[in-house]
């Protein structure tokens, strides 16, 4: 996995190339081809994993073991090391014609193109027979998992319809859909790749028949150093990696410490602050409640007293006035008949009077 992740990487490296060029349809189409292969490499992988209990490529060749997925995964190999006519290899001679026909550094593009085209040649034949050459344990009673192998088959499918690219028209098709144009193909560039990838064929049969496709003829002085990706993994590290996170830590002490104390401070005298305003604004509208309060009951009592003593004494007093006007009244009512001549004659004496002194 370690070396699929580098071969990854080269991949993606050749992307930024074809974007660099101008060319994003052959970017496009390449991230396309390689999602499928690589995918296919990664489960055959996961396949060998499961079935050997290790992925040293030392301690392999699962070809007699896992003969369906050998076969499946041998099309993602040959995507990867982009053997015609696969979509693959389609892709990778877009973006070599791209460099070509770059306007800066137009012959140096192109051969770093063609050094890497070499080189993933090379590394997926030393893989894939590594991995599932011949050579191996001793085919195993149990089938291959069908889910896996369906799994597999699509993705070897979609490689091998990738391949259709090879055909103008459907080229032409795709180019509808993609942004920018494919570049022109060139037969010379063309026959330069299919030989670059002929000498990283031969030079895999002749380390795997010297047995020395494992080590590719290294002393381990230069053989480990290279497998540890030339020591530039432990170089970051060291130079972005550490100090960055030593950075963050400070940038959090800093945080923790300084901002997050600020804000905490801030919300601290403001609390204290709402706590003294609340209490000295409740202290005063208490205070003016309670004197409208006492205001009230007082002119509540002065109005009781002035109700009882000076509204009821009166309607008392002209209550008694007319009970003691009521009772001489009654006194009148004798039942004699010479009493009542009196009053009458009593009476028509005051009627006369008043009508004569009235005018």
């Amino acid at each position: 996995k370690k070396a699929l992740a580098a071969s990854t990487s080269a991949q993606y490296g050749l992307m930024f190339v074809a974007v660099g060029a101008g060319a994003t349809a052959a970017m496009t189409v390449h991230l396309v081809a390689h999602a499928a292969f690589k995918a296919l490499l990664f489960l055959g992988a996961g396949m060998a994993l499961h079935t050997a209990g290790t992925l040293d490529l030392g301690r392999l060749r699962l070809g007699s073991v896992l003969p369906v997925t050998a076969r499946l995964v041998a099309i993602g190999a040959l995507a990867l090391a982009a053997v015609p006519p696969l979509g693959g290899a389609y892709s990778k001679e877009q973006i070599l014609a791209a460099a070509a026909g770059a306007s800066f550094a137009r012959p140096w593009l192109a051969a770093g193109v063609t050094a890497a085209g070499f080189l993933s040649a090379l590394y997926a034949g030393r893989l894939y027979l590594l991995a599932f050459g011949p050579g191996g344990p001793p085919p195993a009673t149990q089938t291959e998992p069908p889910a896996e192998r369906w799994s597999l088959a699509l993705l070897a499918g979609l490689s091998v319809a990738l391949g259709l690219l090879w055909i103008p028209a459907a080229a032409r098709s795709v180019t509808g859909i993609l942004p920018g144009a494919l570049p022109e193909e060139s037969p010379a560039l063309l026959a330069v790749s299919i030989g670059s990838i002929g000498l990283a064929a031969v030079l895999c049969w002749r380390w795997w028949s010297s047995g020395r496709l494992l080590t590719i003829g290294l002393p381990d002085s230069l053989r480990m150093p290279a497998a540890e990706w030339l020591g530039l993994p432990a170089m970051a590290r060291r130079i972005v990696i550490d100090p960055a996170r030593r950075f963050s830590g400070l940038l959090a002490v800093f945080d923790n410490k300084g901002v997050d104390a600020g804000i905490r401070t801030t919300a601290a005298i403001a609390t204290l602050i709402s706590n003294l305003m609340s209490g000295w604004t409740e202290r005063r509208f208490d205070f003016a409640v309670a004197g409208v309060a006492r205001w009230t009951t007082g002119l509540a009592g002065a109005s009781g007293r002035t109700d009882d003593h000076g509204i009821d004494a009166a309607v008392e007093g002209v209550a008694r006035d007319i009970g003691w006007a009521g009772q001489q009244s009654r006194r009148l009512q004798t039942g004699l008949a010479h009493h009542y001549y009196v009053i009458l004659v009593a009476g028509a004496l005051v009627a006369l009077a008043v009508a004569a002194f009235g005018r």
